[in-house]
């Protein structure tokens, strides 16, 4: 039986309390503090930023909406069954609400829907933004939902195994999941084109983990894309770039083309932004807004 409305608030109210209490004591035990906050930021190609404000310092994977209006993050707990999602105005971080227990959120196209893990499980859920309501369950096992196709039914997600990551869709129409090709031993950071015709991704199967770009629900060989080391690919709107960091906090740009076949079409080129928060070769901690501008967190 589902619990009233006020009464499931109240439950998360006193979830949020312990998490905070929890995180306090493992950094006393721990003699470290974990950051107060992290500055939240838009940064366009020249590197001119716009403050939206303050996040707390366990803020995690912020992923803007569709419309560019609003803002969704994870509040990560001291273990993951503690993790909260938050939802909000972009432009007025100090006044996100709580959703609920959940992690790694993910807008749909139209912006109703989030997709989001079940804190604590390898399990999908998505859940409607104008409902108070339990989210459903759409795949099990999954670790994160990652990317949306513009028409809403291909969803990209990475699936965790014994550690070792996967990269998968599913067509939300038939709940068909599919790994992608050709993509192991180690593949995730996943990216459907804004035509729908592409994916790309982070693998290792050069040695290392670089981008590599391939047809989606056709065949294809997949192309690599960097050969420097990289991670996280983001597509520009027009599709004439892509976007990636190097795992060392630097953004980069890489001029691409589709036609007649997908290639690189230059060597990648640094921009002018660099020491924001990101960490480890998983989840993304910044974002793409339609505009061309960067969401980032910063020290």
């Amino acid at each position: 039986m589902q619990l009233p409305r006020w009464r499931r608030r109240l439950v998360y109210l006193f979830v949020f309390l312990g998490v905070s209490a929890s995180l306090a004591h493992h950094a006393a035990g721990q003699g470290t503090q974990s950051p107060a906050s992290y500055k939240l930021v838009l940064v366009d190609r020249a590197a001119n930023q716009t403050l939206l404000g303050e996040v707390p310092g366990n803020t995690w994977g912020p992923r803007v909406s569709p419309d560019g209006r609003r803002l969704t993050f994870t509040l990560t707990g001291n273990a993951r069954a503690g993790d909260l999602l938050y939802i909000g105005a972009l432009m007025n971080p100090a006044e996100m609400r709580l959703l609920g227990p959940g992690r790694n959120p993910l807008w749909s196209h139209d912006g109703t829907r989030l997709f989001y893990s079940r804190a604590g499980k390898e399990i999908l859920l998505w859940r409607r933004l104008d409902r108070d309501e339990e989210g459903d369950q759409l795949v099990e096992p999954a670790r994160a939902p990652e990317s949306i196709s513009r028409d809403g039914r291909i969803l990209s997600y990475v699936q965790s195994v014994d550690d070792r990551f996967s990269a998968w869709t599913l067509d939300l129409a038939t709940r068909t999941r599919t790994q992608i090709p050709d993509s192991a031993p180690e593949a995730l950071g996943t990216c459907i084109s804004p035509d729908g015709q592409w994916i790309a991704y982070q693998s290792t199967k050069s040695g290392r983990h670089e981008v590599w770009v391939q047809p989606l629900g056709r065949s294809g060989p997949p192309v690599q894309v960097t050969t420097m080391g990289a991670f996280r690919p983001l597509w520009s709107a027009d599709m004439r770039e892509m976007f990636f960091d190097d795992g060392n906090r630097q953004l980069f740009a890489v001029p691409i083309r589709i036609e007649p076949t997908f290639a690189a079409a230059g060597a990648p080129v640094p921009l002018p932004i660099k020491g924001f928060i990101q960490t480890g070769i998983g989840r993304r901690m910044y974002d793409l807004l339609a505009d061309g501008r960067f969401l980032l967190l910063f020290p």
